[in-house]
């Protein structure tokens, strides 16, 4: 996702896609939502489906995924 833009475009509202989690039709980033949010639950070791994110790395530290929980259920606002 090569800008700001674009990567919001594809994770909020929008379902998730691919062989892993995409027949599951969950959001990627459900607004003020994030234990229904997909993307949370891969970063917080939560989700259902996939891999844990980031992919290929160590896990993010818990204040990290407390910032996206927080930027999800403030409305995930694209700023």
């Amino acid at each position: 996702m090569g800008s700001q833009a674009l990567a919001y475009m594809n994770l909020v509202n929008v379902t998730s896609a691919g062989p892993a989690c995409g027949v599951k039709a969950e959001p990627r980033v459900l607004p003020n939502d994030h234990a229904g949010s997909l993307m949370w639950n891969k970063v917080n070791g939560t989700q259902n489906c996939g891999s844990r994110m980031p992919l290929g790395g160590g896990a993010l530290s818990q204040e990290k995924i407390d910032l996206i929980g927080e930027w999800i259920d403030n409305g995930a606002m694209n700023d």
